[in-house]
């Protein structure tokens, strides 16, 4: 399970993508709306109505069950507000040698070119945390060439990590040789099958076995052209893309082009296994060093990125705050709760998080009470939070925590005054 930290209390609203925006009292809020009301959540707030320092609640539609409500906040005890827009998450890319732009492979004569990746586990792995080293490893001919070099690395690579309980990195072959143009009809392709189907002139009208096939600016030695059947190319490697019934390709290399071209092996991470409150989510990430490669380098192309806004953070925040109101059911597998209810797999989440510290008077000393309030909106963003839309709760917010200081918003990034259109989604 993600852990996270918190002072006092987090209370979480999760909007739903698509939701309409109602105008009445709490009783006419949509299911997965939010809306911010008065003191007493007998009248929902307007613009017109917010006032800088007053009092409001914010309250989640649950649709047939009671909606869920905060406290009482008062705009006068607001410390900051944060906004967070959705940022996609990345998987990690790193290039050998040709990085689709510039760079080789050094072909040695008789040499071992020897590859380490050195890969994060994380401390919570199953596996027994800290870095896992795997590698890749290739003896070269006494006629060394790029392609040699780039064909016995990847087969080494994917014959290593066969093993692995699950696949979360793929290698794959890029080069600059020269294509010729494709006539090949639709390629029918499958994840890790070896043979590709083609409606028609699977071989491009010419092409032969040890040419190189390129599909998704990919390329993939052929074996053998029409093996048990008409129009089936057999694949030296398994095919390491998605699986598709329809995809174009793009033509092949010949022997004397793929031989006269610089080459490069490209990694890239693939999503790990998540489940909430069983595997945490996070990226495939690596660090890729060479030994006996000569000049050939390492071009560290795409950062593993966990993106802001997911679905998988979402979910898990939703997961671990329930426990803030009532659910402490959350211990580990097997006994384990349903997964959030809430929060979409098809969506991505912008956030606003609005913190506020109360005065609290003890017997000997003044204690003070942080409580912080996030609000989860579909990055698709629904018109209830829409500051396209008069009333909306953006709006509503910014006038009720008018001067407050504000980390994100549109107009000011660092700590400013809150002002219009600052928290605008």
């Amino acid at each position: 399970m993600a852990t996270f930290s918190e002072k006092n209390k987090m209370s979480l609203f999760v909007g739903v993508p698509g939701t309409a925006k109602t105008a009445g009292n709490i009783s006419t809020l949509t299911s997965g709306e939010i809306g911010i009301f008065t003191r007493s959540k007998t009248t929902r707030l307007t613009e017109a109505a917010a006032v800088a320092g007053g009092e409001f609640t914010l309250v989640e539609g649950k649709g047939l069950k009671t909606p869920f409500t905060s406290d009482v906040i008062s705009g006068a005890n607001v410390s900051k507000v944060t906004r967070a827009v959705a940022v996609p998450a990345t998987e990690k890319v790193d290039y050998i040698g040709y990085n689709t732009t510039s760079g080789a492979i050094e072909a040695i004569n008789d040499n071992l070119y020897f590859v380490r990746l050195h890969i994060d586990q994380s401390i919570t792995n199953s596996q027994g945390g800290g870095i896992l080293v795997k590698h890749g490893q290739y003896k070269s001919d006494a006629t060394a060439t790029q392609v040699e070099v780039a064909d016995g690395l990847v087969s080494s690579f994917i014959n290593n990590f066969s093993r692995e309980a699950s696949k979360y990195i793929k290698f794959e072959r890029v080069t600059n040789s020269t294509l010729t143009p494709n006539t090949t009809g639709a390629l029918t392709v499958v994840n890790g099958s070896k043979y590709v189907t083609a409606a028609t002139d699977i071989d491009n009208g010419g092409s032969v076995a040890g040419d190189y096939m390129e599909i998704g600016g990919i390329a993939y030695k052929v074996v053998a052209y029409n093996v048990g059947g008409a129009q089936v190319a057999e694949l030296d490697i398994p095919y390491q893309g998605v699986s598709n019934a329809a995809l174009a390709g793009s033509g092949f290399y010949s022997v004397a082009s793929a031989a006269a071209g610089d080459w490069g092996i490209k990694l890239t991470g693939l999503p790990l296994k998540f489940s909430v409150g069983k595997f945490n989510y996070r990226k495939a990430k690596w660090v890729t060093t060479l030994q006996g490669a000569g000049t050939t380098a390492v071009t560290e192309a795409v950062g593993a990125n966990p993106g802001v806004g997911t679905y998988e953070q979402a979910a898990e925040l939703e997961f671990f705050y329930k426990g803030n109101d009532g659910e402490y059911f959350r211990m580990g597998q097997p006994n384990i709760f349903p997964a959030p209810v809430v929060t979409d797999p098809t969506a991505t989440y912008d956030a606003i998080v609005i913190e506020v510290v109360e005065g609290g008077e003890g017997d000997v000393t003044v204690n003070k009470r942080q409580k912080q309030y996030m609000l989860l909106i579909p990055n698709a963003t629904p018109a209830w939070a829409d500051g396209a839309t008069a009333d909306d709760i953006t709006d509503v917010i910014e006038d009720l925590c008018e001067g407050k200081p504000v980390y994100g918003g549109a107009v000011t990034a660092s700590g400013g005054p809150l002002a219009t259109g600052d928290l605008a989604l």
